[in-house]
C-alpha cells in the first residue's frame, strides 16, 4: 500500500512541476529533525470477543531517536511568495502509562503523516496549513496476546485515518540557496491500526519542534 502512495504522490507533483502555470517557479528541498510532546489523550481497542478497552488518560512519549527515527522531508513549488508541497512526517509513539488490559502498546516503525500544505511567506516567517492521512502500524501486548509489526501477514503500513497540521517556520540562509530552517508545528490525526485479533484508535494531538536543512532550486537553472 505504502508504495502505491509514492507512485501517486510523486507522479503528481512532477506533473505540477512540468506545468506552464509555475514555469517562474521555484522548488524548494528540505529535511529536518526533531521531536514533538504529545497531549493526553484517550485510546480504544476492540478485540473480537471481548469487551472494548478503554483509557481516556493515554500518554505517549516520542523517542525521536529508538525505532525509525522523527524526521519531516518535504518538497515544495513557490510562485509569487506562496507554494503547493508535499510533506511525510514521521514520528513514533510509545505508551507511557500502561495499564492491567494493555500492557504495552508503541507505534515504533512510523507513525507517519503524508500531507498536502498550501504555505505562504509573511512578516519574514513562513506559514502552511496541510491535511492528509496517517499510515501506522501497531506493536505491542494486549490481554497477554503480543502483535508485532515485524510478523505482520501483510508486513505493510495501512492507511490509519487523517491529519492536519499548522506551522510557522523561519529560514536563514547559510551560502548561496542553502538555508537553515527552524519550524514549529502542531499536528492532529486519528489512526486505527489492527492488534492482536482487533483493532486500536489512536488519536494523536502534538507539538512539534524542527530543525533543519534545504536548497532552493530556480526553475530558470533546471
Amino acid at each position: 500500500m505504502r508504495k502505491y502512495f509514492h507512485i501517486v504522490a510523486f507522479s503528481a507533483l512532477s506533473i505540477l512541476i512540468s506545468s506552464p502555470a509555475f514555469s517562474e517557479s521555484m522548488i524548494s528541498l528540505e529535511g529536518m529533525t526533531g521531536s514533538a510532546l504529545v497531549s493526553q489523550t484517550w485510546l480504544r481497542v476492540h478485540q473480537a470477543g471481548e469487551r472494548p478497552i478503554y483509557m481516556d488518560n493515554a500518554r505517549y512519549q516520542v523517542k525521536p531517536f529508538e525505532g525509525m527515527p522523527y524526521f519531516s522531508a518535504r518538497v515544495g513549488l513557490w510562485k509569487e511568495e506562496k507554494a503547493w508541497e508535499l510533506e511525510v512526517l514521521n514520528m513514533n509513539l510509545y505508551l507511557d502509562n500502561p495499564c492491567p488490559e494493555i500492557q504495552e502498546f508503541e507505534i515504533s516503525q512510523g507513525y507517519t503523516m503524508i500531507m498536502v500544505n498550501r504555505a505562504w511567506r509573511t512578516w519574514g516567517a513562513e506559514a502552511r496549513i496541510g491535511g492528509g492521512i496517517v499510515m501506522a502500524r501497531a506493536d505491542g501486548v494486549v490481554r497477554g496476546q503480543e502483535f508485532d509489526w515485524d510478523d505482520a501477514d501483510s508486513g505493510e503500513y495501512i492507511v490509519g485515518g487523517p491529519a492536519v497540521q499548522a506551522a510557522i517556520g523561519k529560514r536563514f540562509y547559510l551560502a548561496g540557496d542553502l538555508f537553515l530552517n527552524l519550524e514549529g508545528k502542531t499536528t492532529l490525526s486519528q489512526a486505527t491500526t489492527p492488534v492482536a485479533n482487533g483493532e486500536a484508535y489512536v488519536p494523536c494531538l502534538a507539538l512539534h519542534g524542527l530543525i533543519g536543512l534545504g536548497y532552493d532550486i530556480h526553475r530558470g537553472a533546471i
